[in-house]
């Protein structure tokens, strides 16, 4: 929520500079005491590039340029994890270990600079926060979370992301240990939920070109449910008690189904959290990203309990459960729409005045019209000042269009001296 005071840019530049300078500190390090400070501070550097990388989103993009951005994001996201355990093997093998974190550190001077040199300020001062002080940034975290059209994407999404966490960190001991995997193909099969999030991200923008965002949202979760239940079922049979070929490809399967529907509804919390709070984009992105990290701890914390009988049925059941509490949450959390009020006095009044004009121009019509009648029968016609004043151009216009065409103009007889005619005044 700093940036939503001071703005996007300086703190953007502070975040990557961290993460720079802690790089090359851990590169540097001797013991793996001294590398765990530098590591920290880069977790603060990265979280923070990352948080307002996403406000400057929502400053500079509309909802719809926004949502395509988000998606090459998420799929960058997810190669991310794909390829570097495989570049980060190949450094350590020829280069050693310090040349993983001087890798980091060129790509963050490679940031650092085009940063400097390409991006301006997306936040102006007019539309900035007003105080920096603890209990204003406080303030504005409380709105957030006070706030219905927040909470009912970041708490699915936080829910949702703890249950594709509750394999990641099970998978090692489901694969290598429930089903004899080899090491080398760890590695390979770690890969398909990876594959179900790509698939998800890149099939994105062709769905939501048939769906609004709210239930393109429902619909992710409802498949990541899906691919929970049958996680749950199945760990009510015998097919998750022996080890067999058939039953790792089903549990792959579902948990590649349950990545795909994940990563749907994951674009969508990403963009609809942050479109109601213009000049809170940055506080909605760090809070959102605080929830996902308490919940992401609260996973590791009993992971344990999930491998505790040696088979994958309690996962099973937790990745279950967590999908739907994600979306039960967002279900129950989602802004109702508001009826429309019974009108006020003040607004009942300007409609009676509108109607009373109507009514009178009217009336300035309907003198024209016999105006026009009786000049046609060469009658005397009795045409009241005030109506001929409210009746107006366009009136006399449409009048003169529904004449036939076949009869002369009626003009006004007159008198030698030039006066009209009696009657035709």
């Amino acid at each position: 929520p700093i940036s939503d005071v001071l703005g996007r840019r300086k703190l953007l530049l502070i975040a990557v500079t961290t993460n720079l300078l802690s790089c090359l500190a851990a590169a540097a390090s001797v013991s793996v005491e001294m590398m765990m400070v530098p590591r920290i501070v880069q977790g603060f550097g990265t979280a923070g590039a990352v948080v307002i990388g996403q406000a400057i989103l929502r400053d500079t993009l509309d909802a719809k340029r926004r949502e395509k951005v988000t998606i090459y994001l998420s799929m960058a996201r997810t190669c991310a994890p794909l390829t570097a355990p495989v570049l980060g093997s190949l450094l350590e093998a020829s280069l050693g270990w310090r040349s993983t974190f001087l890798a980091l550190a060129i790509l963050s001077a490679i940031a650092l600079v085009g940063s400097l040199a390409r991006l301006p300020e997306s936040l102006p001062p007019e539309r900035r926060q007003k105080s920096l002080k603890l209990r204003a940034l406080a303030g504005s975290l409380g709105y957030l979370m006070s706030r219905r059209a927040f909470l009912c994407y970041a708490l699915p999404e936080a829910v949702s992301f703890a249950g594709l966490m509750t394999w990641i960190l099970s998978s090692s001991f489901i694969l290598q240990e429930f089903y004899s995997v080899p090491v080398w193909a760890f590695g390979l099969l770690y890969c398909f939920t990876f594959i179900g999030s790509l698939c998800g991200s890149g099939l994105t923008p062709f769905i939501r070109s048939r769906f609004e965002a709210r239930w393109l949202y429902v619909m992710g979760h409802g498949i990541s449910v899906l691919g929970g239940a049958v996680l749950a079922c199945l760990s009510f049979t015998s097919l998750f008690e022996i080890p067999s070929v058939s039953s790792q490809v089903v549990l792959q399967a579902a948990i590649c189904l349950f990545a795909f529907g994940r990563s749907i509804a994951m674009v969508q919390a990403q963009v609809q959290s942050l479109e109601p709070f213009p000049t809170r984009a940055a506080a909605a992105a760090g809070l959102m990203g605080a929830i996902r990290t308490g919940f992401v701890t609260l996973t590791s914390m009993i992971v344990g309990v999930t491998i505790s009988d040696g088979t994958p049925k309690v996962m099973a059941r937790v990745i279950f459960g967590y999908a739907t509490c994600g979306l039960i949450l967002h279900l129950a959390l989602r802004p109702r729409a508001s009826r429309p009020k019974a009108a006020r006095t003040s607004d009942t009044s300007a409609l009676a005045s509108s109607a009373d004009a109507k009514e009178l121009s009217n009336e300035a019509l309907e003198d024209l019209q016999a105006a026009h009648a009786a000049l046609a029968a060469d009658k005397p016609a009795t045409i009241s000042p005030p109506a001929l004043a409210r009746a107006t151009d366009e009136e006399s216009a449409s009048l003169a269009a529904a004449q036939p065409t076949n009869q002369s103009p009626i003009q006004p007889r007159t008198c030698p001296g030039g006066l009209p005619a009696e009657g035709h005044g």
